[in-house]
């Protein structure tokens, strides 16, 4: 290659070029990462694990490039088309994008381009001199009438600019100072609908057509945000690369990067002025065919690759985010804390199956299950059988899945609270995500542990322990299951029946959530802060909300709602202002929910 490893792999990362030569060194003698940053810290400059892993990957990159450059050298000599120039031009390659840039011409089955062509016809001589001395060269002796491609002056000309336009494109320090000229402008990203996604939602709903692909039509208003969207290539947000990148391969957002005009003039410039000004004084005719070549470049082969890699990297860089943005998600529900030492009823909601009930003791055995049907006629005797059961184990506290019928469930749950209908078990609720739960249930590990059970009633005991022990639970989930946990917190939302020192329930008035909650008319709470309306955790010990005590709405008179500390989660099935809450730290003790902590 015709680059140091260690100097590239210094200027990449930031890193000293003595401890970049330092781990490359410690690599090849197969040592390891964590027996570099305990055993060998003096020769790593005490860098830390991650900076280390960061070295290694980006060295890895440039011995993968360093071999699929040798592999394709090897292949165009094979197949006859390696020059010494163009060696040279896939040996200066530092990245997979720029040796993809330089070979894909010669790629079996790429058409031939049009530098190729004016190459074969002979005019590689005629480029060489215009640049080394022009003064010798006359086009007109290149002229052959009865060759097609060489009939005329202009087309000489022509195939001249061809060549000169694809050196210009490969050129290292061209490509290194375009890219250069661009970190310093304001580069955008740019997506708006597209012709065929426009054309298909102005269609009939009825339409055998509209909007069908592989028979499932698409949902166009999803990527509404981003009909008319442009961002700077620096600040957009990972999020929002791959809904970009998502629309556009469902064929309804058309994106493109816009680059400012003056990288094209100030590149413009400097090509014809200094980098590919002819060595000696040339005609005016000549330095036109070096200014149309330079054009013709920039349009045609330099603006698609930058074009390609930003796209490239914002990708990479937006994927790299998101698996690291999953396991902080992942770290955070496997290390919620148990609640112990409490009866608990899980429930799976559901409609025409009904809501399936599996009360687990403090050990998380499963004591009974059972299935009730909440939504439909013969309610009362439904909420008598629910009372029976609590009454019978002394169950206090019911975890409530997020998925389908989870809003009726709940407010099915809240009204009997409030109504003191358990008396006198001091019973409370929560919603937990059970995301995982129904995959769960039929696993080849759930038969094995709960053999003589319905799936169905699985996923209630997999749903009633993710709050009693979430650690030993989750991780028996295959981690596909967790990609709809995404966070969001929008408000707390947590219900209990009042008791001793309590002022009953409240409605929650923060953004319409209209949930539940305890309230208590104490001088602590209303000595606390009120938390605004805009206000967002992702974490909260000891939250609080403003709440409006029914029976007191007219007098004016407001109330705290104390709440568990909780962590709440975003449905992305739901609207925006409702909100799934994970218990964050609580441990049962005297029927109240309080903080472990």
């Amino acid at each position: 290659m015709n680059w140091n490893v260690t100097e590239l792999l210094s200027t990449l990362t930031c890193v000293e070029k003595w401890v970049c030569g330092n781990i490359i060194n410690l690599l090849r003698e197969e040592n390891t990462v964590p027996f570099m940053v305990r055993y060998r810290k003096e020769m790593i400059n005490h860098l830390d694990a991650d900076a280390v892993r960061d070295v290694q990957m980006v060295y890895e990159e440039l011995c993968s490039v360093a071999k699929k450059t040798h592999s394709v050298i090897q292949t165009l000599k094979k197949d006859g088309v390696l020059t010494t120039e163009l060696e040279e031009t896939l040996r200066s390659c530092r990245s997979a994008d720029e040796l993809d840039h330089v070979y894909s011409p010669y790629k079996k089955g790429s058409k031939l381009t049009k530098a190729r062509r004016a190459k074969a016809l002979g005019l590689e001589g005629a480029a060489s001199a215009l640049l080394n001395a022009p003064q010798t060269l006359d086009l007109r002796t290149w002229v052959q009438p009865a060759t097609e491609g060489l009939s005329s002056v202009k087309e000489v000309t022509t195939g001249v600019e061809h060549i000169l336009a694809d050196m210009i494109a490969k050129d290292p320090e061209t490509l290194t100072y375009v890219k250069t000229l661009c970190e310093r402008s304001f580069v955008t990203i740019q997506s708006s609908v597209s012709k065929t996604a426009l054309k298909e939602k102005e269609e009939k709903p009825g339409h055998k057509n509209a909007g069908a692909e592989h028979g499932r039509p698409k949902d166009i208003e999803k990527f509404q945000l981003y009909f008319e969207f442009t961002c700077n290539i620096q600040r957009i947000q990972p999020h929002q690369t791959l809904a970009i990148n998502r629309g556009e391969s469902l064929k309804i957002l058309t994106v493109k990067v816009n680059i400012p005009d003056k990288v094209k003039s100030d590149f413009t410039w400097w090509c014809v002025n200094n980098r590919w000004r002819p060595k000696s004084l040339a005609k005016e005719e000549h330095r036109a065919i070096i200014l149309n070549a330079v054009e013709d470049s920039y349009k045609r082969l330099i603006l698609p690759f930058l074009t390609r890699s930003y796209r490239t990297k914002l990708t990479s860089e937006a994927e790299k985010e998101s698996i690291a943005m999953f396991v902080r998600n992942l770290r955070q529900r496997l290390l919620v804390s148990p609640v112990r030492g409490c009866v608990i009823m899980g429930v799976d909601p559901g409609f025409r199956h009904g809501c399936k009930l599996a009360i687990l003791s403090p050990t998380s055995q499963i004591i009974h299950t059972d299935v009730v049907y909440l939504h439909n006629a013969g309610q009362q005797r439904e909420a008598e059988k629910l009372r029976h059961l609590m009454t019978k184990y002394s169950c206090t506290k019911v975890v409530i899945g997020n998925g389908t019928a989870c809003r009726e469930t709940e407010t099915f749950f809240a009204d009997l609270i409030a109504r003191r209908f358990f008396h006198p078990l001091d019973v409370s609720y929560c919603i937990t995500n059970e995301a995982g739960a129904s995959i769960y249930s039929v696993s080849a590990e759930a038969v094995k542990e709960m053999p003589d059970l319905d799936p169905n009633l699985r996923s209630a005991v997999s749903i009633g322990r993710r709050v009693q022990d979430p650690l030993g639970e989750l991780v028996k989930i295959d981690p596909k299951a967790y990609r709809d946990w995404n966070v969001s917190a929008r408000c707390f939302c947590w219900s209990t029946e009042g008791g001793a020192g309590r002022s009953g329930t409240g409605v929650c008035q923060f953004r319409g959530c209209g949930r539940q909650h305890l309230l208590r008319d104490t001088d602590e709470a209303r000595s606390r802060p009120q938390c605004g309306p805009g206000s967002q955790y992702n974490r909260v010990e000891g939250a609080e909300r403003s709440v409006q005590q029914q029976g007191a709405a007219q007098a004016g008179q407001r109330h705290r709602a104390q709440v568990l500390p909780t962590v709440c989660w975003l449905h992305p099935n739901r609207p925006s202002n409702s909100a799934e809450c994970e218990i964050l730290s609580s441990a049962c003790s005297n029927n109240n929910w309080k903080s472990s902590s």
